[in-house]
């Protein structure tokens, strides 16, 4: 058994006359912890969770969204 993680704490701003045609401004925080079980070298199973937050500055309003996933892997060789 092992156990996997991912963080991320992003920036997006933009005057509305660089990129685009509105002013963007947001913060975006991600966070991904998971577990995976290995049964064989060819078969394992993994269950994560992501949380991201997005805060627009510009509205002052917040989305979030929780992930939850399970996943069954399976390798096998085509070409030997």
């Amino acid at each position: 058994m092992s156990a996997t993680g991912a963080a991320g704490y992003y920036l997006n701003k933009s005057s509305g006359n660089e990129f685009g045609s509105q002013k963007v401004d947001e913060e975006t925080v991600r966070i991904s912890p998971g577990i995976r079980y290995v049964f064989s070298p060819d078969l394992a199973v993994e269950a994560s969770y992501g949380f991201t937050r997005v805060r627009y500055k510009t509205t002052d309003e917040t989305a979030r969204r929780n992930l939850f996933s399970a996943r069954f892997l399976y390798q096998h060789k085509l070409f030997e």
